[in-house]
């Protein structure tokens, strides 16, 4: 919530299209990206695709004319294809990247008496997660290809959304700070002894006490509420 808040999961996602996505296939490698950087830090990946990225995709899509009803072929429909296998990838690369996650490995932890780590399952994971991320968008864009292959016009247009973003704001960059520290303080927790959910409470705390979330915020987080009551 506090990424799509603050829009620092926009502005991160729109560096990357100016910076690499000057085709379609650079365009899908940039939207994966920046779904792997949010990941770690973004447990529905539902919330990070369906609030962050996928509004970025449809209008990347539709400054090329590329519409469900109008020429999805164009590149609409091979994007679209790129950010959702590439998603059920990001989801599996950490512990905190999908609910699920957390409850496996509680149930490893109850049934077999194995503790895993933020860092064990990111060390487990990288490796295979990396190499699927490098041959997934390849893959799509030769089997389900783009009939738009120059996607300069629109990483033309995002850099001018870029500029409308203005200069990085305090909630931003108190989001990032966050951000940093619930990834360096989970990928250590095996030195620090900090349970997952501290970290997120600490992070939670931080964000509520700064005003980036106010509490309305985190009661209207329907998803995070039904996963906290189902899963429990």
């Amino acid at each position: 919530r506090g990424f799509i808040k603050t829009g620092l999961g926009k502005r991160i996602a729109y560096n990357l299209i100016s910076a690499f996505g000057s085709s379609s296939l650079r365009l899908a490698y940039a939207l994966a990206l920046s779904d792997l950087i949010l990941a770690p830090a973004t447990p529905s990946n539902t919330a990070r695709v369906g609030g962050v990225i996928m509004p970025i995709t449809t209008s990347l899509a539709k400054a090329f004319g590329s519409e469900p009803q109008d020429g999805p072929r164009k590149i609409g429909s091979f994007l679209m294809q790129s950010i959702y296998q590439v998603n059920t990838i990001t989801s599996a690369m950490f512990q905190t990247s999908m609910a699920g996650n957390t409850l496996v490995a509680a149930l490893a932890l109850q049934s077999f008496g194995i503790g895993i780590t933020w860092g064990d399952w990111a060390m487990a994971a990288i490796v295979p997660g990396i190499i699927a991320l490098i041959i997934m968008p390849y893959f799509i864009y030769k089997v389900y290809p783009p009939e738009i292959k120059d996607a300069r016009e629109a990483q033309q247009m995002i850099r001018e959304e870029l500029k409308g973003l203005g200069k990085i704001s305090f909630q931003e960059w108190v989001m990032l700070g966050v951000f940093i520290l619930a990834l360096v303080l989970w990928a250590t927790s095996q030195f620090t002894k900090l349970d997952a959910t501290t970290v997120a409470f600490l992070g939670i705390s931080i964000l509520l006490a700064t005003s980036v979330l106010i509490w309305d915020d985190v009661k209207s987080e329907k998803g995070a509420w039904d996963t906290l009551v189902w899963m429990g």
